[in-house]
């Protein structure tokens, strides 16, 4: 897990906090960042190294459509095909049973909703900032 004394910048201000989490790789930003949701999504470790690999994905499929393409129906369909799905189950070196397994307790956890990945889970690609606010 994530925490404050594991981040490279800690910043109290008048009713904000900023923390910085440094991250050199897609790879670890996206795990960085479904740890620092862990509270809301209660994923084991194992789930969210295959969800990050399921993200990994997403956003490779998504380099190749054009900016500004409402595409997120077709890249999700691409991304739950049967070879696509057969290929994230090798890359994770999980068998069929266990990674189809995985795909129902996703489902269950909303994770994966009606065969899309959750948006929540696809954190923006790049730098960006997650704002939690307390009310």
């Amino acid at each position: 897990m994530t925490s404050l004394h594991l981040c490279d910048k800690y910043e109290l201000a008048m009713n904000k906090i900023t923390v910085e989490l440094k991250s050199d790789t897609t790879k670890e930003r996206v795990t960085k960042y479904l740890h620092t949701l862990y509270k809301f999504h209660k994923l084991t470790d194992t789930e969210i190294s295959i969800v990050v690999e399921f993200t990994l994905a997403y956003y490779k499929i998504a380099d190749t459509f054009k900016e500004g393409t409402n595409s997120r129906h077709l890249i999700n369909k691409l991304l739950f095909d049967t070879d696509s799905r057969k290929q994230l189950q090798e890359s994770l070196n999980l068998k069929e049973d266990v990674f189809n397994n995985y795909l129902s307790k996703f489902r269950k956890k909303k994770v994966i909703v009606d065969n899309m990945l959750n948006p929540n889970y696809i954190p923006p690609p790049g730098k960006f900032t997650l704002e939690l606010k307390f009310v």
